[in-house]
């Protein structure tokens, strides 16, 4: 699989057979502390995912969640956007982005 590791932390697998069609999914692997930045961002398009395991402590423009394995979530990539691991064991999830960004 092809993968990207980033500052601060998070590991992104494609789980998609290439990036030819209009949607990716990738396995994201966070270790405790693990965030996908101090800042938010934004970018054209959908995400949805799921919590395979751990906590995902996910901001989205002014909303704040805390999901648990078995939690699933969807949000336009507009809005500004940050996510991280607030945990003590590695948080892995699911999500798929459309179009693909990877």
């Amino acid at each position: 699989r092809r993968a990207l590791s980033f500052n601060g932390g998070v590991k992104d697998s494609l789980l998609s057979p290439n990036l030819s069609r209009g949607l990716e999914l990738i396995l994201c692997e966070l270790p405790p502390g693990a965030e996908s930045g101090s800042e938010p961002y934004s970018h054209r398009g959908e995400e949805t995912g799921l919590v395979l395991e751990g906590t995902l402590e996910i901001w989205v423009g002014e909303r704040h969640f805390v999901l648990e394995a078995g939690d699933s979530f969807a949000f336009s990539s507009e809005e500004a956007h940050r996510s991280r691991n607030p945990g003590s064991s590695t948080t892995r999830v699911v999500w798929a982005i459309a179009p693909p960004t990877y």
